[in-house]
């Protein structure tokens, strides 16, 4: 959303570049999970730092689908990536390295169905805890496959299966059956046995089109689980980050489709209002919460300095305006609708303002010129600051008036003086902006003369002038030369920034 276009991720990536073991090929079989890979959780990064000693790729049978692809470290521990047979990922899950294990690759077998256990939940419907994980097709601490702790638009631990949540502390996702084991990544129940493959690190569960997270669980190596995920709706997904004792809660986290956090609270441990993450290259991206949770800004600090910062209303969702700070203020207004309402660019140079206004239901995005036209665009303003107002704000004088057509060229350009605001000049122009008429205005509004032009082909311009004998007036029209209200956020975001080069290119003479 700027004029490079805002850059709205993370960061942070769930990539896997699947490469084949035959002669160390590097094929590019890539699996994206696009939520993943805005999702601003560290919990979603690959694998960061850990070597690989060996990748198996097994494809689904006479096709070129991905069915299974197994990743070995060489310290220890594997990954295992489960695709469906239209080749979307299905389920990711991976373990930590155990020296005491056999790593020895697994076999799918069918599970072995548990003796079902005593009930000790309050709750008549609970399902049986599961077996210890010292049996041969079992894995402890498994998550839920469709329950998890709820928590309220306000952030609040809602009780689950009949559990207290007091003082912040939510139930562990009770036990799944084997059945739902089968059907979800969260144990390694489909494999024999699944202790050859250690303590598992995490699991995540993704949608039929193999880029949306369902579910996610997460792991310490003690086995408590560090973190649980799950899509609250069909718009939004929840991450709920525990204590070590893997039961309290420490941070609830809920992000939009785009991966964008849109809520944060921490519940336990230092307090805090923001979120930070910095890429390798040096971008930077904080996004503030207010007291109740609820986002209220985004900033995207690029390498150079320059930031692009969208403020929020205050769901923490819609758009309020968007700010580009850079060697000027530009700054992208919104309408209660979400369509862009205006576009405002404060130039220090000069100390002009430049005022561009959209058409009804133009796009979230501020639209970029093609071939020259702007279709959304109905008119520019250029202002001119002439001084203070009582209040120490900032008095404009309209300098100049842009029309533009349905075809989104400017058709019409109305030049005023910068010293009385009185109406000058008037430009009519074609769709390549050359001028078809210019028209020159006495002081007292009448017009004086004006040139016409004609471009015949492979030739000069010719040009015409008209002296008026009697009195003509230009059209202005008041409801384009009228100052739009608006919030000065001037004094939010800090002077422009000074940009990290000079004129010269980048070369000091």
């Amino acid at each position: 959303m700027s004029r490079k276009t805002f850059t709205k991720t993370g960061f942070v990536a769930l990539a896997f570049l699947l490469v084949t073991a035959c002669g160390g090929s590097k094929d590019n079989l890539e699996s994206r999970a696009d939520f993943a890979q805005k999702l601003d959780s560290e919990l979603y990064l690959r694998a960061d730092g850990q070597k690989e000693n060996r990748r198996e790729v097994e494809y689904w049978k006479g096709t070129q689908l991905l069915k299974r692809v197994t990743i070995f470290y060489s310290a220890g521990g594997k990954q295992i990536s489960l695709y469906r047979e239209n080749g979307t990922i299905r389920v990711l899950t991976e373990w930590y390295p155990d020296p005491s294990l056999t790593v020895a690759p697994p076999q799918e077998v069918a599970p072995t169905v548990p003796a079902p256990t005593a009930v000790t939940s309050a709750d008549p419907n609970a399902v049986p805890a599961p077996p210890s994980s010292s049996g041969s097709n079992a894995i402890s601490n498994a998550p839920a496959a469709g329950a998890a702790p709820a928590v309220s638009s306000s952030g609040t631990a809602a009780a689950a299966n009949g559990s207290d949540t007091a003082s912040g502390v939510a139930p562990v996702p009770s036990a799944q059956t084997p059945e739902e084991a089968l059907s979800t990544g969260y144990t390694a129940k489909i494999y024999d046995p699944p202790t050859k493959f250690g303590k598992v690190k995490r699991s995540i569960e993704y949608a039929a089109d193999g880029k949306t997270i369902v579910r996610s669980s997460f792991f310490r190596e003690d086995g408590t689980m560090a973190a649980f995920g799950r899509q609250r709706s069909k718009s939004e997904f929840e991450l709920l980050e525990y204590l070590k004792d893997g039961r309290s809660l420490a941070r609830i986290q809920q992000f939009n489709n785009d991966g964008d956090v849109v809520y944060m609270r921490v519940v336990s441990g230092v307090p805090s209002d923001s979120l930070t993450r910095k890429a390798e290259n040096g971008d930077e991206v904080t996004v503030t919460f207010g007291a109740d949770g609820i986002r209220s800004r985004r900033t995207f600090k690029h390498q150079t300095g320059y930031e692009d910062i969208e403020f929020y209303k205050a769901d923490g969702r819609s758009l309020k305006y968007i700010v580009y700070r850079s060697y000027r203020i530009e700054v992208l207004y919104f309408k209660d609708n979400g369509s862009i309402d205006h576009y405002r660019v404060f130039q220090p140079y000069d100390n002009s303002m430049e005022v561009t206004v959209y058409r009804d239901g133009a796009g979230v995005k501020k639209p970029e010129a093609v071939d020259g036209k702007t279709p959304q665009v109905a008119y520019r303003q250029t202002w001119k600051v002439v001084g203070k107002d009582a209040n120490g704000k900032d008095k404009y004088l309209l300098t100049q008036l842009e029309e533009v057509d349905a075809a989104g060229y400017v058709s019409r350009r109305l030049r005023f003086n910068d010293k009385t605001g009185k109406l000058e000049r008037v430009d009519y122009l074609d769709d390549v902006g050359r001028f078809l008429k210019v028209v020159n205005v006495r002081e007292d509004g009448t017009t004086d003369n004006y040139d016409t032009y004609v471009y015949p082909p492979n030739a000069m311009s010719e040009t015409t002038n008209t002296k008026v004998t009697g009195v003509e007036r230009e059209t202005v029209p008041t409801n384009l030369t009228r100052p739009l209200g608006f919030d000065d956020v001037r004094n939010v975001v800090g002077p422009p920034v000074q940009p990290s080069y000079n004129w010269y290119g980048g070369y000091d003479f």
